[in-house]
């Protein structure tokens, strides 16, 4: 059980580098880059509250959740690679 502890206390510090990551950029790659983490880590807070609470459920909803995650990414991505093709470079 402490060591389910431990993981979630260093879940929640990975999370919060996140969000300043994902805040102070510089660069829209970089905000990306924290999106895609903060999903992953969103779905690693979901498996421990699986193991935690002793409910499967909650695996198959980290399952969907990596998949939207993922989708966000190239999505993202594809938006990052149209705009330096068009010029419109925003690193804001």
């Amino acid at each position: 059980m402490i060591f389910l502890k431990i993981t979630f206390f260093l879940l929640n510090c990975a999370f919060f580098f996140l969000l300043i990551r994902l805040f102070k950029g510089p660069t829209t790659a970089d905000r990306v880059v924290a999106i895609d983490l903060i999903a992953v880590t969103s779905v690693g807070f979901l498996l421990l509250v699986s193991l935690m609470a002793n409910e499967p459920i909650y695996i198959d909803i980290a399952i969907a959740l990596a998949f939207v995650g993922f989708l966000t990414t190239v999505a993202c991505s594809r938006f990052i690679l149209y705009e330096r093709e068009n010029g419109n470079n925003r690193n804001n």
